[in-house]
């Protein structure tokens, strides 16, 4: 559709030129002519972006690469991508795979949700710096194949993320807010936990780990480890 439009206004455009060489009008009339062939082939410029959808705009201006194949939809951006509010989130609903560290700093939101088509991060999550966030919920991820950071988030009460089997490594610091939550690991690389409010290591049944570094008061027992 796109591609025809064009040819359509540029017909137009041409045909313009030739009436103006071929016919006697005047020097005015063939000005107006032409400036309203220039206007149909701008106007017919824009209108794929129009009809794309609002996700597709929105990563468009991030920078976004999305490739689907066999059902599956990957966002990819070297840069990473720096969340400033929920919608920045929203924007990768499509994505099974987002390829790029996903980066929360210092922001003004209270809850922070993976969507749940979201079902490998090839990077890091992070999440820091901020006393507003009460939540962080990822119901649908299974992989985080960086580290999964939560740091220095004081108002942090409730972390689910049930699907979430393996992960690179873990940094969880300065969450003292945090009593329970809701994981699914069995695969981890480093684990580092550090001032929160755990009394007992309920998300993770490990089969594979590297460091495991526990730094907690009230920590009576390790279940399922």
């Amino acid at each position: 559709m796109y591609t025809s439009s064009v040819a359509i206004g540029l017909l137009g455009l041409f045909s313009a030129f030739a009436q103006g060489t071929s016919s006697p009008h005047s020097h005015g009339e063939e000005e107006g002519r032409r400036e309203v062939a220039l206007a149909q082939v701008v106007v017919v410029d824009r209108l794929p972006l129009l009809s794309l959808p609002s996700h597709e705009i929105v990563n468009r201006q991030h920078g976004v690469a999305q490739n689907s194949s066999s059902g599956n939809s990957t966002c990819s951006n070297t840069s990473g991508f720096e969340i400033q509010q929920q919608s920045d989130l929203d924007a990768l609903g499509s994505c099974t795979t987002v390829t790029g560290n996903i980066i929360i700093t210092a922001v003004a939101i209270d809850t922070v949700t993976i969507p749940q088509g979201v079902q490998k991060v090839t990077g890091d999550v992070s999440v820091s710096q901020t006393s507003s966030v009460t939540t962080f919920t990822a119901s649908g991820l299974q992989t985080i194949t960086g580290t999964f950071e939560l740091l220095n988030l004081t108002a942090l009460q409730t972390l689910t993320a049930p699907s979430l089997t393996t992960v690179g490594g873990i940094n969880f610091v300065i969450l003292p807010l945090l009593a329970t939550m809701s994981l699914g690991i069995n695969s981890v690389g480093n684990v580092i936990i550090s001032d929160t409010e755990l009394s007992a290591l309920d998300g993770f049944s490990l089969e594979t780990v590297n460091d495991f570094d526990i730094s907690i008061v009230s920590l009576p027992c390790i279940a399922d480890t």
